[in-house]
């Protein structure tokens, strides 16, 4: 799977995104709202994210989580570009595929990706018994329990073939744009198929050679 930053360009980003799924068929593509930790090491900032040590993004703040909800219509946009240039070179090449990239949209938070959730004051510790304390205040009655959040990030992943595996993960399936053929590969299209017909109705074909002699039997 190749990731895209969206904030790098958006020319560099469709280049990338192209080539990398002209170049090998059985690539997808990933876009996320995500931003991308530098390394495992990065510090938390006021506006950055941080990486735990075996390598799971978590938010350090609002001003992220809200980044990532801000640059969803972004990341729409970004994906639309692609499947309409990614039609052009089809074009361009003069490609048999008929049909563009298959598209598959996952809603997804971080905490569930990490295999954990989070809490607003970080108190979600086990006891003896293996119960988390939050469950056991929250029983108690006690209104001060740890708030659990969650935090929203958009998902897209563009393929040239289906993954089924995908939908049963829940995520919604845009099916490809249909290329549209311009006039002159239609006309080229329509050329071939009436050569090949004369050619299978003219019975000279085969007792004539292409110089229009006998051919020797």
């Amino acid at each position: 799977m190749i990731r895209v930053r969206l904030d790098l360009d958006l020319f560099t980003s469709r280049l990338t995104a192209r080539s990398s799924v002209q170049g090998n068929e059985e690539a997808s593509l990933v876009f996320q709202t995500i931003p991308v930790a530098e390394n495992k090491s990065t510090r938390v900032t006021d506006n950055s994210t941080k990486t735990d040590v075996d390598g799971r993004l978590s938010p350090a703040s609002d001003a992220s989580t809200k980044n990532m909800v801000a640059l969803i219509p972004r990341l729409v946009s970004v994906v639309e570009i692609i499947k309409r240039e990614y039609l052009k070179l089809l074009e361009e090449k003069k490609s048999p595929r008929m049909h563009g990239l298959h598209q598959y949209n996952e809603i997804c938070t971080l905490e569930k990706d990490n295999g954990s959730l989070s809490s607003t004051n970080d108190v979600a510790q086990v006891d003896d018994d293996g119960r988390p304390e939050m469950i056991i205040s929250a029983l108690e009655g006690g209104r001060n329990y740890p708030r659990q959040t969650q935090t929203p990030y958009m998902r897209i992943t563009l393929s040239l073939n289906e993954l089924p595996g995908l939908i049963a993960r829940g995520a919604t399936y845009q099916a490809p744009a249909q290329r549209k053929l311009s006039k002159a590969a239609k006309a080229r299209a329509r050329k071939a198929k009436k050569a090949v017909g004369r050619s299978a109705s003219d019975p000279s074909n085969d007792v004539m050679g292409v110089d229009g002699q006998a051919k020797e039997t």
